[in-house]
């Protein structure tokens, strides 16, 4: 049996279900999407400046879905951050971590949904010079969902088109429009969180 092609910049969450392989007579309410973004993504082959790995955590997905997953700068948690040098690694040697939160001044359990955003780059001064209202719609690359079982639930590939699908609402895909999973185009700066990169300035709204 042919397998779809596998995109290159999938990271493996879970060992997924094979399609004879009996689902859980009760799903769980939580759920794991990651979303992957590149700076063109019509050139995905490596060597790229950087590639983001954005890691969702939430309660009741369908209802993410349906309202749609918006966040902003705000809703990093302050401290919550860091960097790392993986020496060991051939390519991607230096990664930076942002932690959000849907109430970053709360505990976690008060939030629907968590996030870490990981930055994986070749030097220190690409993480030191990124920020994340630097991200658009346009870089995505991939998105996949799952229950903490390991149960894909949807998949969106710009590079294979041809395995995209949503299991809960089949309109509720980018191949109908839908950009539940990243409905902005852009990630909004908070003024009061924002830090600006070299040469940038904060326009007047």
């Amino acid at each position: 049996m042919l397998l779809p092609p596998q995109d290159p910049l999938v990271v493996s969450m879970g060992n997924p279900r094979i399609a004879n392989d009996p689902l859980p007579r009760e799903y769980t309410r939580d759920y794991t999407f990651d979303v992957r973004l590149i700076p063109n993504t019509a050139r995905h082959n490596p060597p790229l400046d950087w590639i983001v790995v954005a890691v969702f955590k939430c309660h009741d997905l369908l209802q993410v879905m349906q309202k749609g997953l918006f966040w902003s700068t705000s809703n990093v948690v302050p401290g919550d951050a860091y960097f790392t040098i993986m020496p060991d690694v051939d390519m991607y040697t230096v990664k930076r971590v942002w932690g959000l939160r849907e109430f970053p001044d709360r505990p976690k359990s008060q939030s629907s949904w968590v996030a870490e955003i990981s930055l994986y780059a070749c030097s220190i001064p690409t993480l030191a010079n990124f920020r994340l209202h630097h991200l658009h719609q346009r870089n995505i690359s991939s998105c996949e969902a799952m229950t903490d079982e390991g149960v894909h639930v949807f998949k969106y590939s710009r590079l294979f088109p041809l395995t995209n699908i949503n299991c809960f609402a089949d309109d509720l895909h980018p191949s109908y429009g839908s950009w539940w999973f990243w409905p902005m185009d852009t990630v909004v700066a908070d003024c009061g969180a924002l830090t600006l990169g070299p040469g940038e300035r904060m326009e007047e709204y």
